[in-house]
C-alpha cells in the first residue's frame, strides 16, 4: 500500500479557501466576520457572493474529482491485471453497454455478460478453475471456448449459419460480441446448445 501526504495550506490569505471557511461559517449558523465584508457590500450581498462563490468551488471540486477518477479508471482499463479477457475483445464498459442490457431478457443478458468476460461455463473456463476434467470440446478439435463453439466447432456448423441470417459472416470473437445485434443473436446459439449448465431449463426468448 503507498501513502500520498500532501500538504494543505490554511484558508488565511487564499480566496478561495476563505471563500469555503465563510461558507462553512454561514451552513454551521455563525455569524459573519464583519471584517471580512467587502467595501460596499452589506451582509446579505456578502452572503449571495459568498453563496455564488461556495456553489462555484463546490462544481470544480466535483469536476476535478470526476476527472480523476475518471483517469485513474483508463489506467487500470489499461494496464491493470483483471479484466483482461474484455480488454482483449475491446468491449469497453460504458453507458452504451448499460443500454444494450436494458430490455434485454435477463438470460440473454447474462451469457452476453458471460461470453464477453470468458467466465462461462464451458470446458475451457470451467477446466481453468478445476470443475471440469478436460478443456477439449466434445468435437475433439480443440478448447471448448466461446469462440470455439460460435466460430469454429463442427457441431455446430448450423447454428452458426442461423446465427448469420443470410447477412456476411462475422469471423472474429471480437466482431460478433461488439455488435449489439450480433450479441444477442450469439447468445441464443449459445442458449440452443444446452451446453450452459444453469440455463438448460430456460426457454430461448423470441427478442430480436
Amino acid at each position: 500500500m503507498e501513502i500520498d501526504l500532501r500538504w494543505i495550506p490554511a484558508h488565511k490569505g487564499v480566496p478561495g479557501n476563505e471563500a469555503a471557511d465563510r461558507a462553512a461559517k454561514e451552513v454551521a449558523g455563525g455569524a459573519l466576520d464583519p471584517g471580512r465584508i467587502a467595501p460596499g457590500e452589506n451582509r446579505n450581498q456578502d452572503r449571495e457572493r459568498v453563496a455564488t462563490e461556495s456553489t462555484t468551488l463546490l462544481t470544480t471540486a466535483k469536476r476535478t474529482i470526476s476527472e480523476a477518477l475518471q483517469d485513474d479508471w483508463e489506467s487500470i482499463w489499461a494496464r491493470g491485471k483483471h479484466g483482461r479477457y474484455l480488454h482483449s475483445l475491446d468491449v469497453k464498459p460504458d453507458k452504451k453497454t448499460l443500454k444494450a442490457h436494458q430490455n434485454l431478457p435477463r438470460a440473454l443478458s447474462s451469457i452476453i455478460t458471460q461470453m464477453r468476460t470468458g467466465k462461462i461455463g464451458l470446458r475451457a473456463y470451467l477446466y481453468s478453475i478445476n470443475k471440469a476434467e478436460t478443456n477439449q470440446c466434445t468435437c475433439n478439435q480443440g478448447e471448448q471456448t466461446v469462440e470455439h463453439i460460435l466460430l469454429r466447432c463442427r457441431k455446430w456448423t448450423a447454428g452458426g449459419q442461423e446465427l448469420w441470417a443470410g447477412g456476411r459472416p462475422i469471423l472474429n470473437l471480437r466482431g460478433l460480441l461488439n455488435d449489439p445485434k450480433m450479441s444477442v443473436r450469439a447468445a441464443k446459439m449459445m442458449l440452443k446448445t444446452g451446453l450452459l449448465e444453469q440455463f438448460r431449463e430456460v426457454p430461448i426468448p423470441s427478442t430480436t
